[in-house]
């Protein structure tokens, strides 16, 4: 069902084409007064690289809008609970595809550079909502109702599906070998906001474009690597520590009893 859910969205989010920029009965998202510590608010052009989102009254945002309602009424309380719980979701929302060690009390180093991230993610997410000002779901139909709290900033882009993809790329860098996890979990965090009904497919298909490009700038940035670099030995020492393999007891000392009630015969 995920994988069909990802399909799905991929297509709709093929379905936007440039549309006009539109004019919405809300307030207006201020980009982060706070300027990012590792690139410049100018790096991305925010209207080339994501383009504007589809208009209110257009045949693209009537198919979205759809689709939400048809992920309404097939949500399950499981998938309710994972939306809530993705609300506040940090780097460490990907302890299930890195493993149980991934946590923020063993890797202090890793959550600080990872909430750095998080920061450039927000300068950019912010500055974008600020630009097209589009009100998200509920706003354009009321028969929609989230399962989590609805924000009354822009939907596009996505911030979830922007810091979700930017984390995504750097525990990339670090466990290549858990490429395809790591990615299937980003794009759940990001496709979660879609099924809880407060963002369009449009908008977390734009922050998955986002944070690929705030991720791919960030590892470029010489500033950057040089945390980032500290933060990768981090969790190479902690993964291979979780991994290290436990001492065996010698064949000699194993109690003969224990063979016998488990029914084993000592080897000669």
């Amino acid at each position: 069902m995920p994988q069909r859910r990802s399909i799905m969205f991929a297509l709709i989010a093929a379905l936007c084409v440039a549309a006009a920029p539109m004019t919405a009965p809300m307030a207006t998202t201020a980009p982060a007064s706070t300027q990012p510590a590792f690139l410049e608010e100018s790096a991305i052009d925010l209207r080339s690289l994501l383009g504007d989102p589809p208009a209110r009254d257009s045949a693209v945002q009537q198919v979205e809008l759809a689709r939400i309602l048809e992920l309404q009424a097939a949500r399950t309380p499981a998938e309710e609970k994972r939306c809530q719980d993705e609300v506040a979701v940090t780097v460490f929302g990907f302890t299930g595809q890195i493993g149980p060690w991934f946590t923020e009390k063993n890797l202090p180093v890793t959550a600080h550079v990872m909430d750095d991230a998080y920061v450039e993610c927000k300068v950019f997410s912010k500055a974008g909502k600020a630009i097209w000002n589009r009100p998200r779901p509920p706003y354009d139909d009321p028969r929609i109702h989230p399962c989590v709290t609805l924000d009354t900033d822009g939907s596009y882009p996505s911030g979830h599906g922007t810091r979700a993809m930017v984390w995504a790329h750097l525990l990339i860098a670090i466990f290549p070998e858990k490429t395809e996890a790591i990615l299937a979990r980003a794009n759940q965090i990001g496709d979660d906001r879609v099924i809880a009904g407060v963002h369009f497919p449009s908008d977390v298909a734009a922050g998955k474009i986002l944070g690929t490009q705030i991720a791919k700038l960030l590892l470029a940035n010489d500033k950057f690597k040089s945390e980032f670099a500290a933060a990768k030995a981090e969790c190479l020492a902690a993964a291979g520590s979780a991994t290290a393999q436990p001492r065996l007891m010698p064949h000699a000392q194993v109690d003969v009893t224990v063979l016998q009630w488990a029914g084993i015969s000592r080897m000669p």
